[in-house]
């Protein structure tokens, strides 16, 4: 069992590595701009970022200031949503949201645009069926499925590509463009990593303050570096870690946050969290 630790070498460099808090919206509710258990997040190209509510059951809108603008409910309609849980934004601002059985696909102003089931057609199956964890690179969706443990990528149209079967498969997801699936499983206290066939490339414990941490929402970079809000089981003085491509940590993003989930990059670089009651975003200083 690998220890998520930084080699001496590299550690005097990247553990000067500092973050500030840039911007925070949001507070404790169900109204527009509240959060009852803010848990996905995602930015567009003009810096807009839409949150899920895994109370309230919606997808809402903010301006790059955190001001809102409209909201997905709830709702009856098939192109309404059940259950949105995690989020993702392509390059050309197609969002992509797990809900439930479904990934469903809406525009920059949450205008519905099309939906496809990841699960294979056999009603046991889609039974089992419980969509998590979300990804996007230039030309692939990846989709955690917790229900039946399995990890599949697509086009962006739906179309399968590739599939791995794993156990721990749990909530978050991420995808490098090593053509790399990077998750964590909260419960066992690991941060994972398998290519497209389901061979391992790394398994981890990350720690927090010397101690095994449970890690929730992970976020993928360019480079291939990793971003990990971590965990020690209680609200509060949880943290977000930033490792390299292998899962060695590199530095502290953030310290001090409520229950972190769900992450994701803006624009500009800056790392957004969904802190639960609220959205926090984090500048490199």
């Amino acid at each position: 069992m690998a220890e998520a630790t930084a080699q001496t070498d590299l550690g005097e460099i990247l553990l000067k590595e500092k973050w500030q808090l840039k911007e925070k919206f949001g507070k404790k509710g169900t109204g527009d701009g509240e959060f009852q258990f803010a848990a996905g997040v995602a930015c567009f190209s003009n810096g807009d970022v839409v949150v899920t509510d895994g109370t309230e059951k919606r997808l809402s809108l903010f301006s790059s200031k955190g001001q809102y603008k409209t909201s997905v409910p709830q709702g009856p309609d098939r192109h309404q949503l059940e259950n949105p849980r995690r989020v993702a934004v392509t390059r050309d601002d197609q969002l992509f949201v797990t809900d439930r059985k479904k990934v469903k696909v809406f525009d920059n102003e949450l205008q519905f645009v099309r939906e496809f089931t990841p699960s294979v057609d056999d009603a046991e199956e889609l039974s089992k069926s419980n969509l998590r964890g979300i990804a996007v690179d230039k030309q692939r969706v990846a989709v955690a499925d917790c229900g039946r443990k399995v990890i599949t990528v697509h086009s962006l149209d739906g179309l399968l590509i590739a599939s791995t079967s794993n156990n721990m498969v749990y909530c978050d997801l991420a995808m490098s463009n090593k053509e790399r699936l990077i998750f964590t499983n909260y419960d066992e206290k690991k941060l994972l990593c398998v290519d497209f066939k389901g061979n391992e490339v790394f398994n981890v414990m990350p720690l927090l303050n010397g101690k095994p941490a449970k890690p929730t929402g992970v976020l993928c970079d360019d480079d291939g570096s990793i971003y990990v809000a971590l965990h020690t089981g209680n609200w509060g003085n949880t943290e977000v870690h930033h490792y390299d491509s292998n899962g060695a940590f590199i530095a502290t993003v953030a310290q001090g946050l409520y229950n972190p989930l769900g992450m994701a990059f803006t624009p500009a670089g800056d790392v957004v969290v969904a802190d639960l009651h609220s959205v926090k975003i984090f500048e490199r200083m």
